[in-house]
């Protein structure tokens, strides 16, 4: 939910919150992710290359929802492209 707000600090503060909780390797977590690379402030995007590491990590080393750990990759990787070169 905080990741849709209308407040950009909110959502950096949320996509952070994503990758220090490492409990949190569901599905639905890394699609929060994902869709937070596409915000149009640089530091939400930062945030969320930032919390996937963290998560891919943990998924790699939990094993669980191991099938989604090239799609992140492929996100992550995408991010060199990056507009913002605080992001790349």
């Amino acid at each position: 939910q905080a990741l849709r707000s209308a407040d950009p600090e909110r959502r950096q503060l949320a996509a952070l919150d994503l990758g220090r909780d490492w409990t949190i390797t569901s599905p639905e977590a890394l699609a929060a992710l994902l869709g937070a690379l596409r915000d149009p402030v640089p530091a939400v995007r930062g945030a969320a290359l930032d919390s996937l590491g963290a998560v891919i990590a943990a998924l790699l080393r939990e094993g669980t929802h191991a099938e989604q750990v090239p799609r992140a990759t492929r996100a992550v990787l995408a991010m060199l492209d990056d507009r913002d070169p605080a992001v790349r």
